[in-house]
């Protein structure tokens, strides 16, 4: 039972891991069965025992991205709430220069075709950590008391979807993970924090 246990894994896997690239390069509209069984090397049958429909694949790469909602489960930062924010910024950047299921996850969730109701709600899990880590600076005068946690919480996950978005558009991914921590760190320090105190660079 194991050894099957693990060959089904590594099918599925295989079989994600080949959708993540189609819908990716084509597309949810575009991606097929077909493509996707070719791209994975398996029979186009055995795509489809393990995912009934095309929606049901998309919604599973889009959980392996957004498990619970909370973007890639980065770990919270030990140094405190506002390198948590910059480094989990970090982290995240980095996956998507890395991690095919990240930046698929991204086109799916932004196209609109996915309108699988049970299906991780994307970007929520990320917001509600950001607006906690910001309340956390705030109690302890990181920035500026009074501050709309939330408000700013979804500015700065909207910050970072659409330098992706911008920089997938002109083909300057390689200006990606520096641009996204640059624009936040910029914005933890127009809410009042101390430049010199946040994490300075999207180092490894």
């Amino acid at each position: 039972m194991g050894i099957r246990e693990d060959r089904r894994r590594a099918t599925v896997a295989r079989i994600l891991a080949a959708a993540g690239a189609e819908f990716e390069e084509r597309g949810y509209e575009s991606a097929s069965y077909g493509s996707i069984a070719t791209r994975a090397g398996v029979a186009k049958s055995l795509v489809s025992y393990h995912f009934a429909t095309k929606a049901d694949m998309a919604a599973r790469v889009v959980a392996e991205a957004f498990p619970q909602g909370t973007f890639l489960n980065t770990e919270p930062s030990p140094d405190g709430p506002l390198s948590d924010i910059v480094q989990s910024t970090a982290e995240v950047a980095r996956a998507f220069t890395t991690n095919p299921l990240a930046r698929a996850s991204l086109r799916l969730v932004n196209e609109q075709s996915l309108q699988d109701p049970a299906a991780p709600r994307p970007y929520v899990g990320w917001v509600a950590r950001m607006s906690d880590d910001l309340r956390a600076a705030a109690a302890r005068g990181l920035i500026t008391m009074g501050v709309d946690t939330h408000r700013e919480a979804t500015i700065l996950v909207g910050l970072f979807v659409g330098i992706r978005y911008v920089t997938d558009t002109l083909d300057e991914r390689d200006a990606f993970v520096d641009l996204a921590v640059t624009t936040i760190r910029q914005r933890l320090v127009f809410l009042g924090a101390d430049e010199a105190s946040l994490p300075a660079t999207a180092a490894q």
